[in-house]
């Protein structure tokens, strides 16, 4: 039904399975067909969607999240013109690259609070979810500039390289607002936290 929904006659699907129709062909009528999609969608595969989520090893919470991201994406580009040829397999290959995105996120913010924590036998284990959650509220005290490459490094996933770029500074110059940034994150965090 979705794909029939879809499938006006004037379109060549490419290798992604979705191409743009005349943007001035229907406007109007988008958001509802975006809707009527999407609906159909999450009947028909709601359940299978939030199976594979959870399966990505992403909890109850993030699964659902990733779900809604995967199914917003499919409405908007949908409603903004993108004629979709395969809507459930696009959804699901979406939901699995959110799934992926969140999963580095994750790894970098591990990593983040592993490099501030001293070693230490004891507190060698992986921070549990607290801390992830909490030592962003700390990197937000932070000097901008410190600030701005603890979230493109550790949050967006950027090299050092990346970083610069858009920052507009040199690559060496975004490792050294890290690492001045990492050091005020540990006398931040209290003494358990430094060396």
């Amino acid at each position: 039904m979705v794909k029939s929904a879809i499938s006006d006659g004037n379109v060549s699907a490419g290798r992604s399975g979705r191409s743009r129709g005349d943007p001035h062909d229907g406007a109007r009528d988008r958001v509802p067909l975006a809707d009527r999609i999407v609906e159909q969608l999450d009947a028909d595969h709601g359940q299978d969607l939030f199976g594979l989520a959870r399966r990505s090893g992403l909890d109850d919470s993030a699964a659902e999240d990733a779900v809604q991201e995967a199914l917003l994406r499919v409405w908007l580009e949908v409603r903004s013109g993108v004629d979709i040829i395969e809507p459930r397999a696009w959804v699901f290959r979406t939901l699995y690259r959110v799934a992926m995105d969140e999963h580095r996120v994750r790894r970098r913010t591990l990593d983040l609070v592993n490099r501030l924590r001293p070693i230490a036998p004891r507190r060698v284990a992986a921070a549990d979810s607290l801390e992830r959650a909490s030592i962003w509220t700390i990197v937000d005290r932070l000097p901008t500039r410190q600030r701005q490459v603890m979230y493109l490094r550790y949050k967006a996933d950027m090299t050092f390289d990346q970083v610069g770029a858009v920052m507009g500074i040199t690559a060496s110059a975004a490792r050294a607002h890290a690492s001045f940034g990492a050091g005020r994150l540990r006398e931040l965090m209290g003494p358990e936290w430094q060396d």
